[in-house]
């Protein structure tokens, strides 16, 4: 004999009530967010380095957790965890204190981590062709809080960590992917290699080839720099480390073509539009550096 749902429900009418009631309150519970990730964006797009800007950037990663809950679209609810990492991120990147750093690195990689368990059918690989360059940003923002992190918690005492965070930008060039986030995954490497003691692996020649083509390969609109602040910066650091009047010259040249972005709002917005709050951080970093150059 077949049993279908509407048998059972006739004959239990109180289950069918609760599972009414069970699914009416699932849809009421995604109904009820009176925001989008859009609305989430734009209140991210207003953070700054700032404790009131920490606030905001804060703000946007509840908002942005919120909707990654209430989300049953795959995609969807990994955009809203991805965004979250983001933010997550911006606040540990621009936090005084070392163990808000901590903090907040570790909790966007975890995070980063929830979002591409909804996107690969194993690590390094995505579960369909559209999820590829998600996945390959949230591997991301999982590498950058790895990092900063590592920094935060010491070099020598993160060293354990290095094989995972190498393991993961590989993730992305095996996605075919490294230009996510202006090419992220070489920016990170490159780093890697700069800030490490040679013992341990570093190496300032690979660094430089890695940030190299960082920087290269996201040509803002004049040509000069990348439209990613920190690509400039971090080639620069390596630059100087290597040394020579030509690298150093070099170094010179693209961190004032840097600091000029900055001279007007205006300018930095043609520069740099959805990073503004990083370009008006690295453009300081600049200046100072520039002064001991």
């Amino acid at each position: 004999m077949e049993i279908t749902m509407n048998k059972i429900f006739k004959c239990f009418p109180v289950l069918a009530f609760f599972v009414f009631l069970g699914s009416a309150s699932l849809s009421l519970s995604v109904k009820a967010l009176d925001f989008t990730k859009e609305d989430a964006d734009k209140v991210f797009n207003q953070r700054d380095v700032g404790v009131e800007g920490l606030k905001i950037a804060l703000k946007a990663a509840d908002m942005y957790v919120q909707i990654a809950n209430a989300e049953s679209d795959t995609l969807n609810k990994a955009e809203g965890f991805i965004g979250q990492a983001s933010a997550l991120y911006f606040v540990g990147d621009n936090s005084v204190d070392n163990s808000e750093k901590i903090k907040y690195h570790l909790q966007a990689k975890e995070v980063a981590l929830k979002a591409a368990a909804l996107l690969e059918k194993k690590p390094g690989e995505a579960l369909n062709e559209s999820y590829s360059e998600p996945l390959a940003r949230a591997y991301f923002w999982f590498g950058a809080a790895l990092g900063k992190w590592g920094e935060a918690n010491g070099i020598i005492n993160s060293l354990f960590q290095v094989p995972s965070l190498k393991k993961y930008m590989q993730y992305i060039y095996d996605l075919g992917e490294e230009q996510v986030i202006e090419y992220g995954a070489p920016r990170i490497l490159g780093r890697l290699l700069y800030k490490l003691p040679g013992i341990f692996g570093g190496d300032t020649k690979k660094s430089l080839e890695y940030l190299e083509k960082a920087n290269n390969s996201s040509l803002c609109d004049a040509g000069d720099i990348s439209r990613h602040s920190t690509n400039v910066v971090y080639y620069a650091d390596t630059l100087i480390s290597i040394g020579g009047e030509e690298n150093k010259k070099k170094a010179r040249k693209i961190l004032e073509a840097l600091v000029k972005k900055g001279e007007s709002m205006e300018s930095l917005n043609l520069y740099s539009p959805d990073l503004i709050a990083e370009a008006k951080r690295d453009i300081e970093i600049a200046k100072n550096t520039l002064k001991n150059l």
